[in-house]
């Protein structure tokens, strides 16, 4: 209620009425609702007056999503600040660092296991544990072999002790390198002052595909038979169009292979890398479009896209990434969609209808009426 003030003399306030004017509403909700609390990696605590205290350890991710919080900052020294009016975006932006965390925790655990592993079978003994670190020098390059990836980490061998034979492995993260690194890869990795790490061949591409004859690496194996390469890999287009690319290369349907010249071999060595590195950021992609799926829904069955000419999936389209569309097609059901097979690609959100002719998607929006019939939910 509106106060009237009459004459040069305002009436006093009582404490309790004082008090409740001066709070601020979105410090009223952190005290009725607070954000603190030490979970999953992230910190969060309330100054009391104006701003929050938001703790974690170094993570690229993690201070992408914080630094995307209007009015966020980092205070120079081990927190980041964030305003109390942004209540709301902490709440939200908080959430999805935890997942971030916890995901980022089981990649890491990941790729100890695995390096681990592949370092015992490169020392002369198995008698001593191998030792891995994550310390990076700056403008000092790391050189070796990368023995596992995985989603979000690699190990390098990067030597082996004199007396013992105890193998040395660094882990990076490869969020911090310059380009992508697949197993097998001997490289030079460079950290500067900044923690970014810039990455240089010790192995041309076609010594790595010498080296690489005869195994499936990232989904890829190539053989040299009479005169010929031979290229195996489950289908993607991506892959078929990069090998498409050279000069004679033929697809023998009945073997599923394609066939190349050997005299051919720098075009072959640099379009097998290509591919390799595609198989690597492909599965990365539809990996996402799974979480997403099960974020949304329980147990849900996921189908490719059959590009037959007249079929089609009507439901909401649930996220879209670089390589995929996914849409929810029915009850537990998610389809994927390849991204390249769209002239335009849907909205997220939007109620589509996507069918195929001669290999193209087409979008139509579906009505009301036929997303209920199929049970699409909201």
């Amino acid at each position: 209620m509106t106060e009237t003030v009459t004459g040069d003399v305002a009436p006093q306030e009582t404490g309790k009425n004082r008090s409740r004017r001066s709070v601020d509403p979105d410090v009223k909700r952190q005290r009725l609702n607070p954000l603190d609390g030490d979970v999953d990696g992230v910190s969060i605590t309330f100054d009391g007056n104006s701003s929050y205290a938001v703790r974690f350890g170094y993570n690229p991710d993690l201070v992408a999503q914080i630094r995307a919080i209007p009015g966020a900052a980092f205070d120079g020294n081990d927190a980041w600040r964030v305003p109390v009016a942004q209540y709301d975006a902490l709440a939200e932006v908080s959430a999805s660092m935890r997942k971030e965390y916890l995901l980022d925790v089981a990649a890491h655990d990941g790729i100890v296991s695995l390096a681990q592993q592949a370092a015992r079978e490169r020392q002369d003994t198995a008698e001593v544990q191998p030792r891995l670190s994550e310390f990076h020098p700056r403008d000092e390059a790391l050189r070796g072999e990368i023995i596992s990836v995985n989603d979000r980490y690699a190990a390098q061998l990067t030597g082996n002790g004199r007396r013992d034979g105890v193998a040395f492995v660094t882990l990076h993260r490869l969020a911090d390198l310059s380009e992508a690194v697949l197993k097998g890869d001997k490289v030079s990795i460079t950290y500067d002052e900044k923690g970014r790490a810039k990455v240089g061949q010790l192995l041309t591409v076609e010594e790595k595909l010498d080296a690489s004859l005869g195994k499936s690496v990232d989904g890829v194996k190539v053989t040299q038979e009479g005169g010929q390469y031979r290229i195996e890999f489950d289908y993607n287009p991506a892959l078929a169009d990069r090998i498409a690319r050279i000069d004679g290369a033929d697809f023998k349907r009945d073997e599923k292979i394609w066939v190349t010249d050997a005299n051919l071999k720098s075009f072959v060595a640099r379009a097998v890398n290509d591919m390799r590195k595609e198989v690597v950021a492909d599965r990365a992609d539809r990996d996402q479009m799974m979480e997403v799926a099960a974020e949304l829904i329980d147990s849900p069955k996921t189908h490719d896209a059959f590009t037959a000419d007249g079929k089609g999936y009507s439901g909401r389209v649930l996220a879209i990434n670089d390589r995929y569309v996914l849409q929810h097609s029915g009850k537990d059901h998610v389809t994927l969609h390849r991204a390249r097979s769209f002239e335009e690609l849907p909205a997220a959100g939007q109620n589509a209808r996507i069918s195929y002719k001669q290999g193209k998607a087409q979008v139509n929006e579906q009505s009301h009426e036929r997303e209920r019939n199929q049970g699409v939910a909201r």
